[in-house]
């Protein structure tokens, strides 16, 4: 059962290097795109109140945008994990020494910290990538 786990951590890992790898080369190009994006976003607010005054704000850039909503998402999903592990220990406490409630709450505590694990992994990846991309622009 460990040598199960063991393989899936190395493969885990595996490929969080080929990640790595593999989107340092297409940083240039992601750059210019979002450059691009966020000068269309700037002509069209211009474009579609002609008078002056902007309906679209310009002055969150595109990166920020998203970021904004993948650490919500982040959040959100940390609120999630933490409540299925708190439901898991409320259900052990209750449980009497039911052997089947017990076995249930544990799942419940262990699909919730594997959910915050894989979570971090995942934020750890979205962080190196941006900072990657922020590197790449030089900001």
């Amino acid at each position: 059962m460990k040598a199960k786990y063991q393989l899936k951590l190395a493969f885990l890992l595996l490929i969080m290097a080929s990640a790595v790898i593999l989107v340092r080369p297409g940083m240039a190009t992601a750059t210019a795109q979002l450059d691009l994006l966020n000068q269309t976003l700037e002509e069209t607010s211009k474009t579609v109140n002609p008078s002056g005054t902007q309906n679209i704000s310009t002055t969150t850039k595109l990166p920020t945008f998203v970021g904004r909503i993948v650490n919500g998402l982040f959040a959100l999903a940390g609120v999630i994990f933490l409540a299925l592990s708190m439901l898991g220990g409320v259900l052990w406490m209750t449980a009497g020494g039911n052997e089947e409630k017990v076995k249930r709450a544990q799942g419940f505590i262990f699909g919730g910290v594997n959910g915050m694990i894989i979570m971090f992994f995942a934020y750890a990846m979205v962080y190196l990538v941006l900072q990657a991309l922020n590197a790449g622009v030089g900001s």
